[in-house]
């Protein structure tokens, strides 16, 4: 898939209660989609994926990929605090997602002397789901 155009970084919505709210998600993006925005991107730095577990980060995905069509980017953010976690991330979205660009990054300056995974990105088209060099 060739991006291009304007991809929308989205906020994950939260209820009164601090819990997900998938059905403020759903509805936001289908507003949104009534634009000529190119795709989105779900639990980007302003997704507050890092400070959701697991499960709650597979929901947030889960709403997301239901309301957005395929004929538009889709890209998930899997940046995590620990660059283990961050390749774990981006493989079981990759994995569970397999139609989506999913990008995994490493926050917080983990430098790529520290960690042989700081230099992969794991794109996901069709099945495929491998690392690649950013070199």
């Amino acid at each position: 898939m060739k991006l291009s155009g304007v991809l929308a970084p989205i906020p994950t919505p939260f209820d009164n209660a601090d819990r997900l709210d998938t059905a403020r998600l759903r509805k936001a993006l289908q507003r949104w989609l009534k634009s000529a925005l190119s795709g989105f991107v779900i639990l980007g730095s302003t997704g507050e994926a890092v400070l959701m577990d697991d499960a709650e980060s597979s929901r947030v995905i889960e709403a997301a990929r239901d309301v957005v069509p395929k004929k538009r980017a889709f890209i998930v953010g899997t940046g995590r605090e620990s660059t283990r976690s961050a390749v774990l991330a981006a493989k079981r979205a990759g994995k569970e997602f397999a139609d989506h660009n999913v990008v995994g990054v490493v926050l917080n300056g983990i430098s790529s002397e520290l960690s042989p995974y700081s230099q992969y990105y794991y794109p996901s088209y069709g099945a495929e789901n491998k690392a690649e060099g950013k070199n």
